[in-house]
C-alpha cells in the first residue's frame, strides 16, 4: 500500500470521494479583517491545552490499567515490528468470564447474536473485496499484485467496499444500542473510509494501523468472544 501518486490513482480518490460524500468541504468564508487575532490565538491555545490534558489523562489511565493487568498475568507486552500489548491465555479466559457476565446482566444475548448472524452474511464477500483490492486476477491462475495503476478496477472495488460499509455501520449502530462499547466501531470504520477517500490506500488493508480490514477483523473477533463462539467452528 502507498499514498496515491499516479494520475489514475488520483482519479480513483476523486471519484470515490464523490461517491461516498467524503470530498473536501467547501472553503470557509474568509475571516473578517476586524477579528481580534490575539483573542483567537489565545482561544486556540486553550483548546489545544485542554485536548492535550485530556489525551494525557486517557493515556495515563490506559497505561495504569495495562500495568495492573500485566501484574495479574492477563496481558503481556511485546517489542519488535508488531510491538504492543496482547492477552495471555489467562487474560483471555478472564475476559471471557467478564463478557459472559456482561451478556447475562444486560440481557442482550439475542440482540448480539442477531447482529452477529447479519455480520456473518457479509463477511465472506468483504474478504473477497479485500482480495480483489490486493490482487488482480485472483483465482484465475494468472494472479498478480495490484499496483493500483488500473483506476477502473480500483474504483469498482471501492464501490463494493462502500456497499459493505453501509451494511456493517448499520450492524454496529444496532449493536451499540444493546452494548454501548460496540459504538466505537462505527467511528473507526468511518475514519478508515475517510483515509481511503483522501487518497491514502494504507487505510484499506494495512495490518499495522487501524485500517478498514483491521477494524473489521477486530469486530468479528469481538462478536465471537462476546458470544462464546469458537472461530474454528464458524461456518
Amino acid at each position: 500500500m502507498r499514498l496515491l501518486g499516479t494520475a489514475s490513482s488520483e482519479r480513483v480518490a476523486e471519484r470515490y470521494a464523490d461517491l461516498t460524500g467524503l470530498a473536501d468541504p467547501a472553503p470557509a468564508d474568509p475571516v473578517p479583517a476586524d477579528r481580534d487575532a490575539t483573542a483567537e490565538r489565545d482561544a486556540t491555545a486553550d483548546r489545544d491545552a485542554t485536548a492535550d490534558r485530556d489525551a494525557d489523562s486517557v493515556v495515563d489511565r490506559v497505561q495504569h490499567l495495562l500495568i495492573s493487568a500485566e501484574r495479574s498475568g492477563w496481558v503481556s507486552h511485546r517489542s519488535g515490528y508488531f510491538a504492543g500489548w496482547s492477552l495471555t491465555s489467562e487474560g483471555r479466559s478472564h475476559a471471557e468470564l467478564l463478557l459472559r457476565a456482561e451478556i447475562e446482566e444486560s440481557d442482550t444475548l439475542l440482540d448480539v447474536d442477531a447482529a452477529y448472524r447479519r455480520f456473518v452474511t457479509i463477511n465472506r464477500s468483504f474478504l473477497e473485496v479485500c482480495t480483489d483490492w490486493q490482487v488482480l486476477g485472483a483465482g484465475t491462475g494468472t494472479a498478480r499484485v495490484n499496483d493500483h495503476s488500473d483506476a477502473e478496477h480500483d474504483l469498482a472495488v471501492l464501490e463494493r467496499l462502500e456497499v459493505h460499509h453501509r451494511q456493517v455501520v448499520a450492524i454496529t449502530v444496532d449493536l451499540s444500542g444493546s452494548l454501548g462499547r460496540f459504538g466505537s466501531y462505527r467511528h473507526r470504520f468511518e475514519r478508515a473510509m475517510q483515509g481511503i477517500s483522501a487518497g491514502n490506500l494504507d487505510w484499506f488493508v494495512k495490518p499495522t494501523i487501524d485500517s478498514y480490514h483491521s477494524v473489521w477483523f477486530e469486530l468479528h473477533e469481538d462478536l465471537l468472544v462476546t458470544l462464546g463462539i469458537d472461530r474454528s467452528a464458524e461456518r
